[in-house]
């Protein structure tokens, strides 16, 4: 689990009151289902059903906000699917969602989980095409801009040539290539002037 995101989610542990938490969970020790199971009132508070616009939990293809209902499913479909690299990877994915839309703090703060949050995104749509993921990201960027005052996120996924202002290379780069692969983060700029905030990590 991403080191921050598993702080995020211990230091909630530590601060939900345990029968509360034994409601909301029921018996994970009820033999009938996987402990990795959850139930479907739980999937869906964890893809956010229960706080997200009708617009975008009830699209239909063709609507602009239909693809991230489709990415909200296959989150969903992750946390309930078998115990494996991806779903751990959804619920990393999930819990992290879930921090940012319903936890208040700081926006430097929010910022920087919101970054974790689009690398996080980037890793579960790494095997996605192209097309789609390019059409995806800027819709969830500009819905977790919507819980910044300051700061806006923006996806660099139409972007194809290196450039050292807005973009910063992943590790595993090629540093003489100019070529962009694909983004692992976002890019975070200051919404009143535009000035680059964060810059986006690509591997080139």
């Amino acid at each position: 689990m991403n080191p921050l995101v598993r702080r995020i989610v211990d230091a909630l542990g530590r601060a939900v009151d345990p029968a509360v938490l034994e409601r909301e969970l029921g018996d994970l020790g009820t033999p009938a289902a996987p402990a990795h199971a959850p139930s479907p009132d739980l999937v869906a508070r964890l893809t956010l059903a229960d706080i997200l616009d009708e617009a975008i939990l009830g699209a239909r293809a063709g609507d602009k906000p239909y693809p991230l209902r489709l990415f909200l499913a296959q989150v969903g479909e992750g946390i309930a699917g078998a115990a494996d690299a991806r779903s751990e990877l959804a619920f990393e994915l999930a819990s992290a969602l879930n921090v940012y839309f319903r936890v208040r703090m700081d926006e430097e703060v929010k910022m920087r989980l919101g970054l974790e949050v689009s690398r996080l995104f980037y890793a579960f749509e790494a095997d996605a095409p192209l097309a789609e993921r390019a059409q995806l990201a800027p819709l969830l960027a500009a819905l977790m801009t919507g819980e910044l005052a300051r700061l806006r996120f923006e996806s660099v996924d139409h972007q194809r040539t290196f450039d050292s202002a807005a973009h910063e290379r992943e590790p595993s780069s090629d540093g003489a290539s100019a070529s962009i692969e694909r983004p692992a983060t976002f890019l975070c700029r200051v919404a009143s002037t535009g000035m680059v905030r964060v810059r986006a990590a690509v591997i080139t």
